[in-house]
């Protein structure tokens, strides 16, 4: 799991999610969760964050499957 900002900043990702991207908590510390996504996946990621945006009015964005239930997201690994 992960916590973005709206405009994507990473915020927070679990241990788990920093096995998986190869990152440190420090070196995911605000970068930006787009640049993660692998590009061929990135319309269909960025339409669904902008559709769950608009439909919610905090300012914090969970990572999780719930909101991107049809969008296969791959991302970028730190080493491909």
């Amino acid at each position: 799991m992960g916590l973005s900002s709206f405009d994507g900043k990473l915020i927070y990702a679990n241990q788990a999610w920093r096995e998986v991207l190869g990152y440190s908590e420090v070196e995911l510390s605000g970068i930006c969760f787009f640049d993660l996504v692998h590009w061929e996946s990135r319309p269909g990621f960025l339409e669904a964050f902008q559709s769950v945006q608009a439909s919610d009015g905090g300012h914090h964005l969970e990572l999780t499957p719930q909101p991107f239930p049809r969008v296969p997201t791959h991302v970028v690994r730190r080493h491909g």
